[in-house]
């Protein structure tokens, strides 16, 4: 193999190096796209029978419906209440 087969296989090499960051840059473009255009808008709908002894004939089929938002942070592991129950404290 000569100088010019060398010249070659680096060339090659670097060719397969340029594929592979593309691929991984066009990669990380599609998961930031589909996080910002399609994930916000997915909506989710589970249905949970809660069986209660007792519950009088007209509540009977009652359905109750909660609404929430879920945002990235709690993704991320980081749970944050939206609203707070409890007064706010004075410092003292």
């Amino acid at each position: 193999m000569g100088a010019s087969g060398t010249q070659q296989v680096k060339s090659g090499r670097r060719a397969g190096w340029v594929i592979a960051l593309l691929s991984a840059l066009a990669l990380l473009v599609g998961i930031a796209l589909y996080a910002v255009l399609v994930e916000p808008y997915q909506v989710v709908v589970e249905e949970v029978r809660v069986p209660i002894a007792g519950l009088p004939a007209a509540l009977d089929g009652l359905r109750i419906v909660h609404l929430r938002t879920r945002t990235s942070m709690e993704s991320a592991g980081v749970r944050r209440e939206p609203w707070s129950w409890s007064a706010p404290q004075d410092p003292i």
